[in-house]
């Protein structure tokens, strides 16, 4: 019986740790994207993201162009961002983050506006500096 006890309560410590991330996305960040509807050409990006458990908030300059505000999530390197533009645009961003040579992060992003820099949708990927 104890130890049917102990197995259950190392079940539910274990289930307690699963949301938590593999990697840790806080640092400085920079790199691409590219609108593939409608088409467009590849753009800059830099951010600084500061992940607290599996939250993540912090600041993306689009090309130059716009500063956006950053929240989200990364739960098992299942990255999803909100980006709110300065010019009051919104964009989400969803991909997956991995330890290639360096904590890297890839997905497809969504904008609906006709924004400065972020419209329509595509692809993105960066990396920590």
């Amino acid at each position: 019986m104890k130890l049917r006890i102990a197995l259950c309560l190392l079940f539910v410590a274990g289930c307690r740790n699963s949301t938590e991330p593999d990697q840790v996305l806080t640092g400085n960040w920079s790199g691409t994207f590219s609108t593939t509807s409608p088409p467009g050409p590849s753009e800059a990006w830099t951010a600084t993201l500061t992940q607290s458990g599996s939250a993540l908030s912090g600041s993306f300059d689009c090309a130059s162009t716009e500063p956006y505000t950053v929240t989200g999530t990364n739960v098992h390197n299942a990255v999803k961002l909100t980006l709110i533009g300065g010019f009051g645009d919104t964009a989400t961003f969803n991909g997956s983050a991995s330890n290639n040579g360096g904590v890297l992060a890839t997905g497809t992003f969504f904008d609906k506006s006709d924004a400065v820099c972020l419209s329509g949708s595509g692809i993105w990927q960066g990396r920590i500096q």
